[in-house]
């Protein structure tokens, strides 16, 4: 309609409005966006896409038509919207860009995924906000991402294997969850997603987009060239890795500890795709960095429709197809990683020090349990919004916590099975005296004075180091009392099912000075009124002198 420049609009329901000024002998203005939400969720972070409806559902051009058995979810096509970005009530951008389908398998579902391009074209070129509050706040792109393949259940399956990246330290794709509306109707739960491909690396390394290429595990450039990668592969194919000399300048094409860390997440996830899809790497094209995987796209992971038990290595190291997932093209790189017997040890030790820490039941669980609190809610309008979706989705999240609690011990078992391992031992490390001062450090799972324990494999070879504290001197190593090792830096081979490391330490004389051997043992302040036990402290006194 048109309105007289004085004329009051009265809006009482959620509605997008497009505006634009017309004067005699001008231009008109550009289009104008404002969306206003009659709802109870206004903190909630909200995506507008609004464009004219028949870029939406016009049978013809519409990316959304799905009717009468015609759908044009393949067709390719760009349009341009206005997108508005609320949250905590208040809206953070507003800018034209291009919206399209993405995916494969997610074109089929009732609600689609879309890749979000800044273009001149439709006005900038970037998006200047910090969409997932980590490094660059500049943007060409991203995605809205339905969960994919975890549709059906929780949708949240490939952000918590994102969240696990994030704090192992492997490459992963930011995120943050939101809601959409579609020309002011609610289209569902979906995360904003960073982009997988050049639009990573420049954004999070900061290098330019001629510098560096994206290749696929099948040798398939993604971005720049592929040719180092493929020759590469072709020369490791009937090369021995089990010669050490050969094995480390070949290694030294990748970074090799972010390789391990990686191989070991998509093992303990139990990725169904992995190695054979949804696999790519980047590398500096001079040289100068090695090459890094990055982790997307797991949705297929995390027990999404099979048990708990699923076998990653089974896959992995087949020389044989399997199913669709596991070509012997796509197995070839981790079939040679691990006929290296040194690589192999390094690998199982870095899969303990994961399955000890980041990958444990309790850190697993808080992550699941986190997301879950931020999305839960809007859970509920979502299933309303797609009621075709008939899982339980608390009772999907709970076969998620059940995932968590149980996949530590079966990847343990797994691994002593594939590799022929003796079994796991428990290692437990501790000073003595114990109030001697200095810190021992077991691989990566354990940096204490305090007495603490952590599981590892038997047969695998296992770090141990000690730093001094001062006026305290390290003697030597003992399991029980037998004396093992008077170096600081010394590699064990655990051999039982369970070993308790003792640091043996002494006073440093020359150090000492005047210092006096009694420390604070307990501190009694404010008790209980009933206790009458008024505030005192204990002090023990460890020295041979009274003072």
């Amino acid at each position: 309609p048109i309105l007289p420049h004085d004329s009051t609009l009265y809006i009482d329901k959620t509605m997008t409005i497009r505006l634009r000024k017309y004067k005699e002998n001008h231009i008109p203005s550009q289009v104008q966006t404002y969306t206003y939400i009659f709802e109870d969720k206004k903190e909630y972070p909200t995506i507008f896409l609004t464009a004219p409806d028949k870029l939406w559902w016009g049978d013809s051009i519409g990316i959304l038509y799905d009717s009468a058995g015609k759908t044009n979810a393949y067709n390719n096509v760009e349009i341009p919207v206005s997108i508005e970005y609320m949250r905590n009530n208040k809206r953070e951008f507003y800018e034209n860009a291009g919206c399209s389908l993405r995916g494969s398998y997610s074109r089929e579902l009732p609600q689609k995924e879309f890749d979000i391009d800044f273009r001149n074209t439709y006005a900038k070129s970037s998006l200047q906000y910090n969409l997932y509050g980590r490094k660059s706040g500049e943007y060409n792109k991203f995605m809205l991402r339905n969960g994919g393949q975890d549709w059906w259940t929780t949708s949240i399956r490939d952000n918590i294997a994102a969240t696990l990246a994030k704090e192992i330290g492997i490459d992963y794709q930011a995120f943050s969850p939101t809601r959409v509306y579609i020309n002011g109707q609610y289209w569902g739960h979906y995360t904003i997603q960073e982009n997988s491909g050049d639009e990573y690396v420049t954004s999070n390394y900061g290098l330019d987009k001629d510098d560096f290429s994206i290749v696929g595990i099948y040798g398939n450039p993604l971005h720049g060239n592929s040719q180092k990668f493929n020759e590469m592969m072709r020369n490791i194919e009937n090369t021995d890795f089990a010669i050490d000399s050969i094995f480390n300048k070949f290694i030294q094409f990748f970074d090799n500890n972010q390789l391990k860390l990686y191989t070991a997440l998509q093992i303990f996830i139990g990725n169904r795709e992995f190695p054979g899809n949804n696999v790519k790497l980047w590398y500096d094209n001079d040289g100068r960095l090695p090459f890094r995987f990055i982790l997307y796209d797991t949705d297929l992971a995390q027990a999404s429709f099979w048990d708990y038990h699923y076998n990653s290595f089974d896959y992995l190291l087949s020389p044989e197809k399997m199913n669709w997932s596991n070509p012997p093209t796509s197995t070839l790189l981790w079939r040679k990683l691990f006929s290296n017997i040194s690589w192999k040890h390094s690998f199982l030790l870095s899969l303990s020090d994961e399955l000890n820490n980041h990958l444990s039941p309790d850190n697993h669980i808080r992550i699941i349990d986190s997301l879950t609190s931020i999305v839960e809610n809007e859970m509920q309008d979502h299933r309303k919004r797609w009621p075709m979706i008939t899982s339980d989705w608390n009772h999907e999240v709970q076969r998620l916590r059940e995932f968590a609690t149980v996949r530590q011990d079966i990847v343990r078992q797994q691994s002593i099975e594939r590799f022929g391992l003796g079994g796991i031992c428990s290692v437990s490390v501790a000073v003595h005296p114990p109030y001697a001062s200095g810190t021992i450090k077991v691989s990566k799972s354990i940096a204490t004075s305090q007495m603490q324990q952590a599981v590892f494999f038997q047969d695998v070879p296992l770090p141990l180091s000690i730093t001094e504290h001062p006026q305290w001197k390290f003697l030597h190593w003992r399991i029980g009392d037998s004396i093992f090792s008077t170096d600081k830096n010394v590699i064990m081979l655990p051999d039982t099912v369970s070993m308790n490391i003792i640091a043996e330490f002494v006073q440093d004389s020359t150090t000492m000075g005047n210092a006096i051997p009694i420390v604070i043992n307990e501190i009694m302040y404010k008790a209980a009124d009933s206790k009458d036990m008024k505030d005192w402290i204990e002090l023990t006194n460890y020295g041979n002198e009274s003072y």
